[in-house]
């Protein structure tokens, strides 16, 4: 078995990393996208990123239709996703050898860690913003990360915390206890507008 196959095993999808993210989350992400620049949804799952994007030149990577991130070596000038967390920091490591300006992801809190904060600096990537929220049907609270590649470290980043609450994104309606028998998910129709316990 080649040493390609064996990665290409390795890359496999996990049933943890198939998580969608909200519209309303990646609206927020995306406020400060440069439609000129060139974008990468590394993992379009359903869409919502790639779909987001006005971008003319806009790329995006799935390994279900056999298009592998690990596969991309186009530069672009910037990524923005929700990458699988079980492959965080190789994935990571990736979008700093591709990427030319920024990235921006969504990340469970505790994966911010100082190994792969080190990583990015290596890359020229420093961490910009930093943006605390929590999706009420997701296991723990994210942070939206901007990395951006600059020449020196900057003084200041900047915090920002989004209270989503336990409530619906879309419907308002509370979602319940996030343990045991209480979890209640918001079931919502393809388009979004309506919402289902």
């Amino acid at each position: 078995m080649s040493a390609k196959t064996m990665i290409k095993i390795k890359n496999k999808i996990k049933k943890n990393d198939i998580v969608y993210t909200p519209q309303k989350i990646v609206d927020i992400m995306i406020e400060d996208i440069d439609d000129n620049y060139s974008i990468l949804d590394p993992c379009i799952g359903k869409g919502v990123f790639y779909n987001s994007f006005k971008n003319e030149k806009k790329y995006y990577c799935e390994i279900t239709e056999n298009k592998d991130f690990f596969d991309f070596t186009e530069n672009v000038d910037c990524i923005y996703g929700n990458p699988p967390y079980s492959l965080l920091t190789k994935w990571l490591e990736h979008s700093f050898k591709i990427c030319n300006k920024k990235i921006k992801y969504i990340i469970g809190m505790y994966s911010l860690t100082p190994p792969r904060i080190t990583l990015a600096e290596k890359h020229k990537f420093y961490i910009t913003e930093i943006i605390l929220t929590q999706v009420p049907t997701w296991f723990q609270r994210s942070y939206i990360i901007t990395f951006e590649k600059l020449e020196k470290k900057p003084e200041n980043i900047k915090f920002d915390c989004i209270n989503l609450g336990n409530k619906c994104l879309y419907c308002g309606k509370p979602v319940g206890g996030m343990r045991g028998g209480n979890i209640q998910h918001c079931k919502r129709t393809m388009s979004d507008t309506e919402c289902f316990y």
